[in-house]
């Protein structure tokens, strides 16, 4: 893949000679490079942009956990990284709403499967009561109310769906983003750093952002309007799905 990398950024620069190159790889190169021939640490001669797949779901465990593992990864891959211009450490930013998510579709899924698993929505429900209580009493009544005659689940399959499509501002917090994104620079980067590699973490799909012009700062973070590969529903895909690089 090494040499397959140089051949690329070769052919590609005998036509655009000041093109830079980006890499979305897998988060550990030494197992990479073992199982699947990806040992990225070599794509350095060529790629300007290092940006490893961080996800959620590449890591065990719940959201906190999550936070703890992912800055050890990113402390290891900026060693890693060190003879790469840039490093950005990709991180799927819908799947930080697992929790407030998955319920949704469960029930949804049962609900289009004919409603006969109500320990199955009950059980799902009561995972987001609360935050529907808030910011969606109208649907957390519906629900409520096929509990108790569940005589028409396609309704409530169909409320479920269109709150999917239109998710209200809040209902997936905002502060998952933020502890993750100040989490990363907390915990990743403490004090100055002798490498090259820039501690830029890149909160999104985990592609490179299209261009720096299409950036604007929120909070000391920047986030760049490129919608990326993994779109999620609602709220989430127009506002959270994008990448969000700390300032280095």
């Amino acid at each position: 893949m090494a040499e397959f990398t140089r051949q690329v950024f070769e052919e590609v620069r005998k036509v655009k000679s000041k093109m830079e190159f980006s890499a979305a790889v897998f988060k550990n190169p030494v197992q990479s490079g073992r199982f699947i021939g990806q040992d990225w640490r070599r794509f350095a001669p060529w790629v300007h942009y290092a940006m490893p797949m961080d996800y959620r779901s590449h890591f065990g465990g719940d959201f906190e956990t999550h936070l703890d593992l992912l800055a050890e990864a990113i402390q290891q891959q900026k060693a890693w990284a060190r003879d790469f211009p840039h490093f950005w450490p990709g991180v799927a930013a819908y799947q930080l709403y697992d929790e407030e998510r998955e319920p949704l579709t469960t029930m949804r899924r049962l609900l289009r499967d004919g409603g006969k698993d109500l320990d199955g929505v009950r059980a799902a429900l009561e995972k987001v009561a609360p935050r529907l209580r808030t910011y969606a009493p109208e649907l957390h009544g519906a629900l409520e109310a096929f509990l108790k005659d569940p005589k028409s689940p396609e309704a409530a399959a169909g409320q479920l769906e269109a709150f999917l499509a239109n998710v209200p501002e809040g209902y997936y917090p905002p502060e998952k983003l933020t502890a993750c994104s100040s989490g990363c620079g907390r915990r990743a980067w403490k004090g100055p750093s002798s490498s090259r590699a820039g501690g830029s973490p890149a909160l999104g799909s985990g592609r490179p952002s299209r261009s720096s012009s299409a950036s604007r700062s929120v909070r000391g973070a920047q986030i760049d309007d490129g919608v990326g590969a993994h779109r999620p529903e609602g709220e989430l895909g127009r506002a959270v799905a994008r990448h969000v690089v700390l300032d280095g």
